[in-house]
């Protein structure tokens, strides 16, 4: 699935510890240690602390330190932070330590007080998915789908999850529809040749790797799935060569293809 795993808040939130701005753009070069130790100093003095512990709470995330992220954000409940972000923070560091029910329960309580909230779906989908409960998942997101049908993400992953149960034709639904946004266009057109080429449909399959093509031809993943392309059609030799380029590339699914097909060195 396409998860997002930069607690909400860090593209919009100014961290009152250091005063600067967390965007996208900066998030990768952050220095989180500094910001724990300005956000130590802010909390001893008890200066804004609700704003401290989340800010601190996000650096613990930032460096892969889940449970002190937690007990910063519960921190910052306590000091009267209501807001759905910070549930779905909390709900996030339960799922990076794979406590799904716990998980959930958290991003359904973010849920109840931002209903929008497309994420927080996204990750309960997950959920369920790796709690080996793949139907909670698709339930799930068919209802978002019903009240926001224009919502790409949801399409998208609710493509995945039927693609992943073999239902080719009900992937293809949601792919197409995926298709439609200018960000989900390429890895939908990817999944669109994989499902038809599933069902033997090879005219729509290479319509849509074409497509995929004129948006990236030289993309590793355009080029692996050329190869799948090939290898539906019974064409070992061609299927080999592109998974043997996409390999080159560097792409880490190309290795568990080539032993599939048996390619030869």
């Amino acid at each position: 699935m396409l998860l997002s795993l930069m607690p909400r808040k860090w593209v919009i939130k100014t961290c009152l510890c250091l005063g600067v701005l967390l965007s996208i753009a900066s998030y990768g070069q952050v220095n989180y240690w500094k910001i724990v130790e300005q956000c130590n100093s802010d909390i001893e003095h008890k200066f804004n602390l609700q704003e401290s512990y989340q800010a601190r709470g996000d650096a613990y995330y930032g460096l892969g330190k889940y449970e002190k992220a937690i007990r910063d954000y519960k921190s910052s409940i306590a000091e009267g932070n209501s807001s759905a972000d910070i549930q779905y923070n909390i709900g996030i560091c339960y799922f990076m330590l794979s406590s799904y029910d716990t998980a959930i329960k958290y991003f359904h309580t973010a849920i109840k007080n931002k209903e929008d909230l497309t994420e927080a779906y996204i990750y309960i989908a997950e959920c369920y998915k790796r709690k080996q409960e793949p139907e909670k998942a698709i339930r799930l997101l068919k209802g978002v789908i019903k009240k926001d049908s224009l919502n790409a993400n949801v399409s998208y992953n609710l493509g995945l999850l039927y693609r992943e149960q073999f239902k080719y034709q009900e992937a293809l639904h949601f792919f197409a529809l995926a298709k439609k946004d200018k960000a989900y266009k390429y890895f939908s057109l990817l999944n669109l040749v994989l499902c038809y080429s599933k069902i033997s449909d090879f005219a729509n399959a290479e319509n849509n790797l074409k497509e995929a093509q004129q948006l990236d031809p030289s993309n590793s993943y355009t080029i692996l799935y050329e190869g799948i392309l090939l290898s539906s059609k019974k064409d070992k030799q061609k299927a080999c060569n592109c998974f043997y380029i996409a390999k080159q590339k560097g792409n880490r699914e190309a290795d568990s293809l080539i032993k599939l097909i048996k390619c030869e060195n």
